[in-house]
């Protein structure tokens, strides 16, 4: 055994690896069979983790990690830092607007933005909540959720109707995360604002988890039907070029 050990903080950071290698939240129960820690311990320590902001626990008793660990890492290797010369290369590219989204906590939040070299601007801003059923972005990153994950955001967020283009019922919605899944992007198209289109598509990590979504966006014009194939291969390109700048290796960005 090395000369410097302290088994309560490997167990900590076991119980942290664990968490965030989970696509959905994990009962305590389940920590302590799976690390083969008991109980108490396992309780004693998710306790101080919580109280330090670091881990929350669900309404039914789950644990998750928090944003915490992004909010530390934001000066260095942040996913924001590390897509952001490639997300200006898309926006250059295409001469449009292109968004950075995660998921944050159960919300669609607006991680980074490069406008696009137009006179037409968005409104849109760094922190920004935005709706999954309605964006692009959001749709992007339903489509690759675990099961419960998802069944708990549409649960959570109702699927409000933005425009008459808007989805409304799960339905529909799973209709077109089929599509997203078979092709590897989603299309926003009127959905959230008239005149208004949107092409998003997945970023993985080193784990094959969902982390984020990048996305592009313009004026009907722009962003015309002819258009939409070839500027969607533009944008799986960059998410599958920032997905391995992570780590993930990339064989095919779609679900089977």
């Amino acid at each position: 055994m090395p000369r410097y050990h302290v088994p309560a903080v490997e167990r900590a950071f076991r119980i942290i690896e664990l968490l965030g290698a989970a696509e959905a939240p994990v009962r305590m129960s389940d920590l302590s069979s799976m690390l083969n820690i008991p109980k108490t311990t396992i309780l004693m320590i998710l306790t101080t983790l919580e109280r330090m902001e670091y881990v929350s626990k669900t309404p039914h008793g789950q644990y998750q990690l928090t944003t915490k660990f992004i909010e530390l890492g934001s000066k260095s290797r942040s996913l924001k830092s590390l897509a952001r010369e490639h997300l200006e290369g898309l926006a250059n590219e295409l001469k449009l607007t292109v968004h950075l989204s995660g998921c944050i906590d159960d919300e669609n939040v607006l991680i980074d933005k490069v406008n696009g070299p137009g006179f037409i601007q968005f409104s849109t801003f760094e922190g920004k909540r935005q709706s999954f059923h309605a964006t692009s972005s959001g749709k992007a990153m339903l489509a690759f959720m675990g099961d419960e994950q998802l069944s708990r955001i549409l649960q959570k967020h109702p699927l409000k109707q933005y425009t008459p283009h808007t989805v409304t019922t799960v339905e529909q919605l799973m209709r077109q995360l089929e599509f997203v899944r078979r092709n590897g992007y989603a299309v926003e198209d009127e959905e959230e604002e008239a005149g208004v289109r949107c092409i998003g598509a997945p970023i993985f990590n080193a784990s094959h988890h969902l982390v984020a979504a990048v996305s592009v966006t313009g004026v009907l014009s722009e962003l015309n039907g002819l258009a939409i194939p070839a500027v969607a291969e533009k944008v799986k390109q960059t998410a599958e070029i920032i997905s391995q700048v992570l780590g993930y290796e990339v064989s095919s960005m779609v679900r089977d």
